[in-house]
């Protein structure tokens, strides 16, 4: 009897361990199941997030060759601006010695009639061609001296206070450019 007894006890210790088995299994079973759930969310997050991440890139990507396309335009621009504002400068010089030469030439055949009508015309055209380019010639003889526009080269003295600053002679002439500067009128003023 002392062995069924222990028998018996073996037995529902056998039974009690193989129900706690079998619950605790269950037990694993479920928490496995409940870990597999949010593994597969987080795994889910996780692709999603890693997908939103791909087209933020890609889109900061494309601003960056965007912005760098438009620096490299940019940049162009400002090597023509350059490029054109040098050439302009050259064109603006070469149009200062022109205008020296006519006015020498203006001057030497002021005393041969024909020719000096003939290059009159042509000087009165040159000057409204310039006009239309916003270029004036400038340094009159009888105009008033304009420290901004003309350079004294030499005064001539006067007795009559009504000539006193006012240009005799032009030596040779100046040049505005879009109402600027380029070259001042070399001239002789009178001076009381």
């Amino acid at each position: 009897m002392f062995f069924l007894k222990k028998k018996r006890e073996n037995e529902n210790i056998q039974t009690i361990l193989k129900e706690y088995l079998s619950q605790a299994s269950d037990m694993y079973r479920q928490e496995n199941s409940a870990t597999g759930e949010i593994l597969d969310r987080i795994q889910n997050e996780q692709a999603e997030m890693q997908n939103f991440l791909r087209k933020k890139m890609e889109t900061l990507d494309d601003f960056l060759d965007q912005l760098q396309e438009e620096k490299e335009a940019d940049d162009e621009i400002k090597e023509l601006q350059k490029k054109s504002s040098e050439r302009e400068k050259q064109l603006c010089q070469l149009i200062s010695i022109y205008s020296e030469q006519l006015h020498t030439i203006e001057e030497f055949l002021s005393d041969k009639e024909g020719w000096h009508e003939q290059f009159r015309m042509m000087s009165q055209k040159r000057k409204q061609v310039g006009s239309l380019a916003q270029i004036q010639e400038i340094g009159t003889v009888g105009e008033p001296f304009n420290y901004r526009l003309h350079d004294i080269i030499k005064t001539e003295e006067t007795d009559q206070e009504t000539v006193d600053g006012i240009i005799s002679r032009v030596y040779a002439p100046g040049l505005l450019y879009q109402g600027q500067v380029i070259k001042k009128a070399q001239v002789c003023v009178y001076k009381k």
